[in-house]
């Protein structure tokens, strides 16, 4: 009896190991197919911006990879430190030599990834375990400084008006400007009654439907018989 269960016990056991093996195999060929369909590529940043390692990966906005692997490098040719990223890419994903990338934020807090806008179309296209060539993205620090370097000399602009406003000489100025654009108001207001009235030369051009009708009349009759522009007055010399 003792015997039959020692036999069984080994017997589950390997089973239990061959089970074990099997799904094993079907993982690590699920992986060697999954990562036949991917590619990867470096992209090269003089500033990571806080990427981390499995960050997405978009090209023309659509997920198609991630972040594998950081590495902080010497470019020798620059003569300074750089950061490689290196990015797994899905096989339909075609970047161009000349495509941009950049690392952006979800948001102002949100997650980091890389994005990627694609090059020329037709061009020459990265291949497996080439270099990309990032573009520096602004840190959010520096656009914090920047915004209140705008706020303070906005403040510094807000003063000098504020002087400007309270001088006692350019409050006079601003009145007697005031003051000259009323009078002016006032005088093409009489201008426009006289001329509503009849008043005038202009106002009777006007009003007047006598002169109207000659001028209307006269016009018609040189658009009839141009050629009397031509023409000159009796009695002038030839």
């Amino acid at each position: 009896m003792k015997r039959r269960m020692d036999l069984e016990f080994k017997v589950g056991i390997f089973v239990a190991i061959g089970i074990a093996i099997g799904i094993s195999m079907i993982f690590m060929a699920q992986e060697i197919k999954y990562s036949q369909q991917r590619y990867t590529i470096k992209v090269r940043f003089d500033f990571a911006n806080g990427i981390e390692i499995s960050a997405p990966v978009r090209v023309a906005g659509v997920q198609l990879g991630e972040v594998k692997n950081i590495e902080i490098v010497r470019d020798e040719q620059a003569k300074k430190t750089a950061v490689d990223l290196y990015v797994l890419l899905d096989k339909k994903a075609k970047v161009e030599k000349d495509a941009e990338a950049f690392i952006n934020t979800l948001g102002l807090i949100g997650e980091k990834y890389v994005e990627i806008i694609p090059g020329t179309p037709g061009s020459e296209v990265i291949r497996p375990g080439g270099m990309l060539a990032g573009r520096e993205s602004v840190p959010m620090e520096k656009l914090t400084q920047k915004g209140y370097e705008i706020a303070n000399g906005l403040g510094d602009t807000i003063k000098h008006l504020n002087t400007l406003v309270g001088d006692p000489e350019t409050q006079a100025a601003f009145k007697a400007t005031m003051l000259d654009i009323r009078k002016f108001m006032a005088s093409a207001n009489v201008v426009m009654d006289k001329v509503k009235s009849g008043e005038g030369t202009v106002g009777k051009l006007f009003m007047d439907d006598g002169l109207y009708n000659e001028l209307d009349a006269f016009v018609k009759d040189l658009k009839a018989h141009p050629w009397k522009l031509l023409q000159k007055p009796r009695g002038e010399k030839k």
